[in-house]
Order: C-alpha cells, then structure tokens, then sequence
C-alpha cells in the first residue's frame, strides 16, 4: 500500500452573520470538496495549505481559525494499487475573487456551510464539515 499527505485550507468567509464555505469540483475524480494538495520542498503544512488554495482557487488566506487540522483519511485503488490518504484540513477566513485553476478545477462555488455536506462528494469530506460546523458553533464563535 502506498501511503499520501496533502494539505487543504477550508475556505469561508462569512456574509450577513452566515458561514460560507468555498468548494471545488476536482477534475481528478470529479468530486467536489476542499482545495488541497501535496507540499514542495520543505514547506510547512499551513504553507502548503496556503499555497494550494491561492493556486487552484485564487484565494488568500486572511486569518487560521485554528492551527490544529481536521484531518481526513480514507483508501482508494490508483492504477491498480491501494492508496493510504491523509489530508489535513485547516479551516481558514479567506478574501478574494475565486479565479480557479483550469488544469485541476472544472468548478468552484460559494456555498452556505450548512448545505455543503450536500454538495461535498464523500462522506469522509462530509464529516470533516460537520465537525468544523461543531468547532464553529462552540469555541471559534
């Protein structure tokens, strides 16, 4: 089994006193979830984060809400092998006209976070926003 890290930057911003998240639709899988990716270099995970979301989406981190991740993991098959997938998830204000990055994004929407786990794809991507909804409403209000 192979195993892979990726970062992510849950994106939100808030209008008239209600969360919105910003979601994506991968072209690899299309699926839709959170900008996330792999790091270069020596790259801390916020950093990786952060430059993920500003290359696939356009948008800028303004504030961490946190610096704990949500992390998300999960097995798939790629080419006939098993893959063992962790992503950390670090939920984030955000500012900033969505531009998304073709190669990798066929579609990106602003969504109120209480309807995106009927957007998001997986039920892995689904818990993830349910638990930041919990965070939200408790200790980040």
């Amino acid at each position: 089994m192979v195993e892979e890290v990726s970062f992510g930057v849950i994106p939100l911003a808030k209008e008239n006193a209600a969360w919105q998240v910003f979601l994506i639709l991968h072209k690899s899988g299309n699926h839709w979830g959170f900008p996330k990716g792999h790091a270069n270099g020596d790259e801390t995970p916020q950093e990786s984060a952060t430059r993920e979301l500003k290359e696939e989406t356009g948008l800028t981190v303004e504030k961490f809400l946190q610096s704990e991740p949500l992390v998300e993991q999960f097995q798939f098959r790629k080419k006939g092998v098993w893959v063992s997938k962790k992503v950390f998830f670090f939920p984030a204000l955000v500012s900033g006209t969505p531009e998304l990055q073709l190669e990798e994004v066929r579609e990106g929407k602003w969504v109120p976070l209480d309807k995106a786990t009927e957007v998001l794809s997986f039920k892995e991507g689904r818990t993830i926003c349910n638990k930041l909804i919990e965070l939200l409403n408790s200790s980040l209000a």
